[in-house]
């Protein structure tokens, strides 16, 4: 038996309220207990589909924990009961930092490393980008460096310009971004 008390505060509760919380309990701790069961590189693993939100596990399970928070906000404004926003994703908890022990990559004999694709994706690295590498401790990071731009005026509207061509956003970057930015409220 589940120990449904994980997802919720009472479990067990009488009545048609009560055993609609168990089910939700119940469909969380399924979701959870399946999606950890599964290896590390599935997660990332991506396939073709029209829908953004079924590319790949990690979008599946963003997608079901994005419509979670969701709806308990849309529930909780209905009922005039306080907001509880949903709290910001923490990188150091992502994806990234769990891909560490699933990815292994290795350097040819002229000391080049191809970087996954599902590594590239998550980092946002594109073809072209330069990348900052350091080395700590025999660590070895790499980040993409962010453009350098200039404010300029275009019509009424100041905008930043890139100051050298790079490679141009993809419209999933930018999808992403907006996103991401919807979501932090600003």
């Amino acid at each position: 038996m589940t120990d449904l008390s994980v997802f919720i505060d009472r479990p067990g509760q009488p009545g048609a309220f009560g055993a609609l919380m168990d089910e939700y309990a119940l469909a969380a701790e399924g979701f959870c207990s399946t999606v950890e069961a599964l290896p590390a590189d599935l997660f990332l693993l991506r396939r073709e589909s029209a829908d953004p939100e079924m590319v790949s596990l990690q979008s599946i399970c963003a997608h079901v924990v994005g419509a979670a928070y969701g709806y308990a906000l849309y529930i909780r404004d209905a009922r005039k009961m306080p907001r509880r926003e949903r709290p910001p994703l923490n990188p150091r908890r992502g994806i990234l930092s769990a891909m560490r022990d699933a990815i292994q990559a290795t350097i040819d004999s002229a000391g080049r490393l191809v970087l996954p694709k599902a590594v590239r994706d998550e980092a946002g690295i594109l073809p072209g980008m330069t990348l900052r590498i350091t080395v700590q401790e025999g660590k070895v990071e790499i980040e993409p460096l962010p453009r350098e731009v200039k404010i300029v005026q275009r019509g009424p509207l100041w905008v930043a310009v890139p100051v050298e061509e790079g490679p141009p956003l993809s419209a999933a970057t930018v999808e992403q971004v907006l996103r991401e930015v919807r979501e932090r409220g600003e």
